[in-house]
């Protein structure tokens, strides 16, 4: 047996124990028409009559009896105390332990009075019957009646036992029958033999990232519902999933298949950007950080941009619509030259949005260039691929619509100034070149007068210096300069010899000073360590009274009594003199 049998069994074993729960205790009277008192307890008790001893069939039965049978039959009664051990034998039924269990008879069919059964049930009677001169006497226990329930306690108690039973379900089907009322979403939950009516509520939806769809194969996850006025069962859904992600993307797929053979995605219908636009349009959420900064980046670079917002939901039940409408929209306001699609990102089924046929149709139709800008995603949706340019963030949409307008002021200053040059040049070259032509030959001629006077004055210079009487004041002044150069030179030959013979003073005594140190510190170090190897020498500890044994054969040192034997000769050196001595006894 599968799980899912298991599951109904239970679920219908706990509906069969909530009906018998449900049905209140209740006591059946006997009726006033038969005499029923106390039986005296001092008179002995009397057998019932034939008829009634045990449910046996007897013949003769009393009319009396007969007339209680058919009051009787079936029915239960609780009698009192049964006086003896044959009554307490007789007791065929007992009282329920729970007042409001009624126990399995009460659900019979009484049978027809005077029948067999009606005959066999008159013996299983608690108390005993006493029928003498024509009046019946019997110890009856009045019972109260069972307490019907109203639909409305019957109902909350089966959703009661449904809310603790199924507080939280995973079911997979497939839907149908959607319809949209009130902001919610009803539909049909059904696989090949059942079926089950679902819903989600308006602020569920809002938060999902699809609805569902006639066909689709989805996993839903909610509780079960059961509606106390009307008696029905919903399925409350809390979340919805696609039934794998591959048999979603596998559709995606599909459609991409037929986008591309309808040439959707080539490269001949992708139009250019214009250079700069007089107006963007922006349709993206207008409460999210997309919107701020596509606003600032586009501003940044283009201050004076005309930007036009379509707010659009890109996420969530009304995504498509919302998008389909924006985009329709700004086609017909044709209020701007180019439009950005943005989104901050998100995951596959975040951005499911962005792969329905609808918001790519609308992106396909617009007359307009389209800028998709869905975040960083490391899939491509096909609303990228229909589109005519598409970047990876809002902030490269930006930049990819509009330059920067500072870079653009720089160019067209540049560009004047090339003009300005290139018709000043045009318009004035030749008088700029005889103008040139001319200040080139002053200047040729003024240069050619120069180089003419300076060679004369050069030539002038050498005669005047070749004179004998020029020659000989040059001389003299020649030997006179050598004369005071030889005398400094002499003044400072003694300074540094001076200077030398002190410094060489100097260094004698710091080397005479750094002898004696060296010298007394010297011995002063030797002198403590000659102390310290007399301390530590063998003289020492033998004057401190300590001696030395030595072997007498070899004169080694006998530092353990292993290396001796009795009788051996030993030499025992003191602080003055020797001992020879022989081993008499090794003590270990």
């Amino acid at each position: 047996m599968g799980p899912d049998r298991a599951a109904g069994t239970q679920v219908a074993a706990d509906l069969r124990g909530l009906l018998r729960v449900l049905q209140p205790g209740r006591r059946d009277l006997l009726s006033r028409s038969i005499g029923v008192r106390a039986p005296d307890s001092r008179s002995p008790a009397r057998r019932p009559g034939p008829g009634l001893a045990r449910g046996r069939r007897r013949l003769g039965r009393p009319p009396a009896a007969e007339s209680i049978q058919r009051s009787l039959s079936g029915q239960y009664f609780q009698s009192g105390q049964p006086g003896g051990r044959a009554q307490r034998r007789r007791r065929a039924v007992s009282p329920a332990a729970d007042s409001d269990h009624a126990g399995p008879r009460f659900h019979r069919r009484a049978p027809a009075p005077g029948g067999p059964a009606c005959r066999r049930r008159a013996g299983a009677l608690p108390a005993r019957l006493a029928i003498g001169r024509g009046a019946a006497l019997m110890a009856v226990q009045p019972q109260p009646a069972i307490r019907p329930l109203t639909v409305l306690e019957l109902n909350t108690r089966i959703h009661d036992l449904l809310a603790a039973r199924l507080q939280y379900v995973l079911v997979k089907g497939e839907v149908s029958g959607v319809t949209l009322r009130g902001g919610h979403v009803w539909f049909t939950l059904k696989d090949a033999s059942a079926g089950i009516n679902a819903v989600v509520f308006s602020g569920t939806a809002r938060r999902m990232p699809f609805l569902p769809d006639n066909g689709q194969e989805l996993v839903v996850t909610g509780q079960v519902d059961y509606h106390r006025q009307y008696g029905r069962i919903n399925l409350v859904v809390s979340k919805l999933d696609y039934d794998g992600a591959g048999k979603l993307r596998a559709a995606i797929e599909q459609l991409k298949r037929k986008l591309d053979a309808e040439g959707a995605f080539a490269a001949g219908r992708k139009r250019a950007l214009p250079f700069i636009p007089r107006s963007i349009a922006l349709i993206t959420s207008p409460s999210g950080a997309v919107i701020h900064d596509l606003q600032q980046t586009i501003w940044e670079r283009f201050p004076n941009m005309q930007l036009v917002l379509y707010p659009a939901l890109v996420q969530g039940m009304a995504s498509q619509r919302s998008l389909v409408a924006a985009l329709r929209q700004c086609d017909q306001d044709q209020r701007a030259d180019v439009v950005i699609v943005a989104r901050g990102g998100g995951s596959f089924e975040e951005l499911m949005a962005f792969n329905l046929e609808a918001v790519v149709r609308a992106i396909q139709a617009m007359r307009v260039p389209v800028i998709t800008a869905l975040g960083h995603t490391s899939d491509r949706t096909l609303a990228d691929l229909v589109a005519d340019r598409e970047a990876r963030t809002p902030t490269a949409a930006a930049e990819i619509v509009v330059p920067k307008k500072a870079d653009l002021l720089r160019q067209l200053d540049d560009r004047r100034q090339r003009l300005q040059r290139a018709g000043l040049g045009s318009l004035i070259g030749p008088q700029h070149q005889l103008e040139q032509r001319r200040t080139t030959l002053t200047r040729l001629a003024q240069d050619a007068t120069r180089r003419r006077r300076e060679r004369l004055s050069a030539i002038m210079a050498m005669l005047q210096q070749r004179e004998p009487r020029e020659v000989l004041r040059q001389r003299e002044r020649s030997l006179e300069d050598c004369r005071r150069r030889l005398v400094r030179d002499q003044a400072l030959v003694q300074t540094r010899i001076l200077a030398g013979r002190q410094q060489a003073e100097q260094l004698r005594e710091r080397l005479a000073a750094l002898t004696h140190r060296g010298l007394r510190e010297r011995a002063s170090s030797l002198e403590s360590r000659s102390a310290r190897l007399t301390a530590l020498g063998p003289e020492q500890t033998l004057r401190r009274g300590y001696s030395i044994t030595l072997d007498g054969t070899d004169g080694a040192i006998i530092r353990e009594t292993s290396q001796t034997e009795p009788g051996k000769p030993i030499t025992v050196m003191l602080s003055s003199g020797r001992l020879a001595a022989t081993v008499d006894e090794v003590m270990p």
